[in-house]
């Protein structure tokens, strides 16, 4: 909240040890954040599959940053940019 309020134009959650400690996205931190907040988010660190990318999406982020999983899979980025939408939870 204290961000908006003070004008950010952008929140980026990071966690650059999640893929590495095998921990997946923090997808309640997302959905706290996302209750009161209402400017973009990105969320990256423990994506690592579609359904990954869909649920961050999902709980209120704007954009998904992937690496490790691109590293690891040079078909990733392009399988991910293939879906034109990705499933509503309604």
């Amino acid at each position: 909240q204290l961000y908006y309020e003070g004008g950010a134009d952008e929140i980026c959650f990071l966690d650059i040890t999640a893929s590495y400690e095998k921990r997946k996205a923090m997808l309640e931190v997302v959905k706290k954040t996302t209750r009161n907040c209402f400017i973009p988010i990105t969320v990256g660190g423990g994506v690592s599959s579609l359904e990954d990318i869909n649920n961050l999406l999902h709980s209120g982020a704007d954009k998904v940053s992937i690496n490790t999983a691109a590293v690891k899979d040079i078909n990733f980025i392009k399988e991910a940019s293939k879906r034109k939408t990705y499933n509503s939870p309604c």
